[in-house]
């Protein structure tokens, strides 16, 4: 029983280690204070009208209510072509610059995911991504960001 345990728990760890591996990560000890960073997952493009229109949605409504939720908002847009969106600033962000922050964040995936499902863009201050699947409730470690003043 005990060498079963062992042996999981050594699968576990090499499993995990494979996952940190193989995932994109970036890390940047010289990154500015301003830096930005996104990420289109290549999850396909849409093509639809409609569906642009739900990222935009989803994205501006996350900005409008992150200040009043502390710091942390997601919301939802379009039924039959849904996008789902989260914000995130930190706690010791003031809520009106966690505001503007997100906002100042968009363009960032506007310009540079223009057509895909899926993006996610960083700078110091605040965070935010979109998706066509499912992001509430979900571990999804695709793309990390270090910034090493923060740790």
């Amino acid at each position: 029983m005990k060498s079963s345990t062992s042996l999981l728990f050594l699968l576990y760890a090499l499993i995990n280690l494979f996952i940190l591996v193989n995932t994109d990560k970036v890390e940047d000890d010289n990154l500015p204070r301003d830096a930005k960073v996104y990420k289109c997952r290549n999850t396909g493009n849409y093509t639809s009208t409609s569906y642009k229109n739900n990222i935009k949605s989803a994205l501006y409504v996350v900005a409008k209510n992150i200040a009043a939720n502390n710091g942390f908002y997601h919301s939802t847009a379009g039924t039959t072509e849904p996008v789902n969106a989260v914000g995130l600033c930190p706690g010791f962000l003031r809520s009106n610059f966690c505001e503007e922050c997100v906002n100042s964040t968009i363009p960032l995936l506007e310009t540079n995911c223009p057509n895909q499902k899926e993006g996610v863009a960083w700078v110091k201050e605040c965070m935010i991504r979109y998706s066509d699947r499912k992001i509430m409730g979900v571990l999804d470690d695709w793309f990390w960001v270090h910034f090493p003043e923060l740790a």
